[in-house]
Order: structure tokens, then sequence, then C-alpha cells
């Protein structure tokens, strides 16, 4: 009996000691189970891309560059040229200064809707010689006629003619051959209120080679009546108005013209309506001088050089001076062992006629 208590005893403390281990130790975590590929978390989308459980993203549009304002004026460049009084009589500008000057001529729109009432057009000529040879000349004076005043204001839609002459190269670079030339055309205006403006609204390409002389071939009008000399014996042509002739050569502000296959003599660049200068010159421009005329089987002719002077010796003084030539005449005769040569210099008046004189 005691010992059947005795176990008993044994057996009760030994059930509440378990009990009190399970109230201090912590429950073991139960692992959770390994997930397999297809219940895999999916790793955060890239931007812009699809997934099954959130909505497609737009693709993001990039912002369109500024458009340029449009200007407020409008400009048709009309001619374009390079004049030396000294060489190029006909067409020259009236000045006291010698040299090398850029002339333009054309039409400005204000295209705004201000009522100007100062402006000016001005234009400057770049010349490159060499790397470290560049020199620029700067125009003078307000460029518009007739003038914007007050009393007569550039209206909006309004065009105003514009013809603009450059300061003077010295003469001293006719005898160099730039590398580039460029001409830039500006334009300073405002009207009584806020409105102010001074832009550059051209850019030009001037030819060196039309202070020389350059082939040209357009038919124009005329813008007014012109009566011309021209040829060995002093040939009168009147042209009017509205006429139209064919210009095939060019020299600073002169061009010469013809008619029904007969050449009429120089005209000036402000008698002619040239509408674009740039149209004037053929594709493959050659110069005017040197020049080879043949007569077939009779004679070869080249013109080699020429030259102004005021005053050539035992000739009578004329307007405009004259023009001096050299000129090579060969022989093309069947009859002949060997061709002939003969040199020959000529000359002719700024105002029409020719003369010529065998060289010694």
């Amino acid at each position: 009996m005691v010992r059947r208590q005795r176990f008993f005893a044994i057996f009760a403390a030994a059930v509440i000691g378990a009990s009190a281990c399970s109230r201090e130790l912590p429950a073991r975590a139960t692992p959770s189970p390994t997930p397999t590929p297809t219940e895999a978390t999916p790793a955060m989308p890239l931007p812009g891309t699809v997934t099954n459980d959130q909505p497609p993203q737009p693709a993001e549009t990039p912002a369109k560059p500024a458009e340029p304002a449009a200007s407020p004026f409008s400009v048709m460049v009309r001619n374009c040229y390079l004049v030396d009084p000294e060489i190029n009589p006909v067409g020259a500008p009236e000045s006291r200064e010698k040299g090398i000057r850029m002339v333009l001529t054309g039409s400005i729109r204000n295209s705004s809707d201000r009522i100007i009432y100062r402006a000016g057009a001005y234009s400057k000529l770049v010349v490159y010689f060499g790397k470290n040879a560049r020199f620029e000349k700067h125009s003078g004076g307000l460029g518009i006629v007739p003038p914007i005043t007050s009393s007569s204001p550039w209206r909006p839609g309004a065009w105003r003619d514009f013809k603009i002459v450059g300061r003077a190269f010295d003469p001293i670079y006719r005898e160099f051959e730039p590398q580039a030339l460029s001409g830039v055309l500006s334009l300073e205006a405002r009207d009584p209120l806020d409105f102010r403006f001074a832009e550059e609204i051209a850019r030009m390409k001037p030819r060196w080679d039309t202070l020389f002389g350059v082939v040209v071939d357009q038919t124009v009008s005329l813008k007014e009546d012109v009566t011309l000399r021209y040829g060995p014996h002093n040939a009168k042509s009147d042209l009017k108005s509205g006429d139209e002739v064919r210009l095939v050569a060019q020299q600073g502000g002169g061009y010469l013209a013809e008619r029904e296959n007969r050449l009429l003599g120089w005209l000036p660049a402000d008698a002619l309506a040239i509408k674009n200068y740039e149209n004037l010159y053929p594709d493959n421009p050659a110069r005017t001088f040197p020049m080879v005329a043949t007569v077939e089987d009779r004679f070869e002719i080249t013109i080699s050089d020429y030259r102004y002077e005021p005053h050539p010796d035992n000739l009578p003084e004329a307007e405009g001076g004259y023009m001096v030539f050299q000129v090579k005449v060969k022989s093309l005769a069947e009859r002949q062992a060997l061709p002939c040569v003969q040199a020959i210099s000529g000359w002719t008046r700024a105002a029409g006629g020719s003369r010529r004189r065998r060289t010694k």
C-alpha cells in the first residue's frame, strides 16, 4: 500500500514538472514551405512594362522644341554686286571715296502689326584673304528710299525699297584674290511706343569677279528710257521703259545688253528691273576676260588683258575715260606656211565707239 502511494506521488510530480516546462519554453516555429518556381514572388516591374496585376503605363512623350518666332520683316534682295569706279565707270555710285564697294538693292516688307516711324537698313561686307587676314566694311546712311519718317511712316503690310552702298576697301585689294566673301543685311526699326527691332535679316554671296567682268545670261526689262551708243560706228539705240533686253556680261554696276543679236552697249544697274541677282549667272560662269572668238578659217581673236585709263596718250579727252584692251589676232589662212600672230592694242570710250592701233 505504501509502495503504491509512493509511485503515485512520483508520477504526479513528473506530470506537474512537464506542464511547468511547457509553459516556460516558446513554441517551435513551423517552417513555411519552399515556394515552387511558379509560386515565386515576381520582381518589381520596369517602368512602362505590362504585368498581369497592373494596368499598362503610357510611354512618356518627349517635349517638342519651341519653333522660332516668325520675323516681323520680309526681305527680297534683287541685286548684289561689287563695284570700283576706277575700273567700273558705268553704273558706279557717285562718291569721292575710291575703292571697292558692295551695292545692295531690294525691298523689305513690314510683316508686323506695328507702325514704324524710324528705320534704317545697313550692310556689311566681309572679305577673307587668309586665316589671319579678315577685313570688313559697313555701310553708312539709312539705306531705305524714300526715308521713313513720322510724316511718312512704314505701315503694316507695306513694302519699302532700299539701296545700300557700303564703305570702300582700298583699291590695292584688287591685286589679291580672296578666299571667301560674305554679305550681311541688317535692319533697325522702332515704333513710337515700345517696339524695337535690330537684327540681321539676310545674307548674300557677292562675287569678287564682278569687279573684273563675268558672263551673265538673263532677259530683263528696262525701268526707264535709255539712249546708248556703241560699236566702232557709234551706233545709236533708243530704248524705252518696259523694253526687254538680254544681258550677256557684267562688270561692276554695268551690264552689256543685246537685242535681236546686236550688242546695244552698257546699261547701268539702276536702269534694269533685275528680280534676283543669283539667277544672272550660268551654272558654270566664265570670266568675260580673257575672251576668244574665231572667224571660221580666217582669224582667231584673243582679248588677253584690259584696263581703265582716264586719258590715254594721243587720244582726245572723253567723258568716263577709256577701256584699253590687249588683243592678239591669229591668222588661220591655209595659204600660209606658218600661222601669223599679230598683237593689237585697242580701246573703247565708256560712252561708245572704239579705236584700235597696231602694237610695234
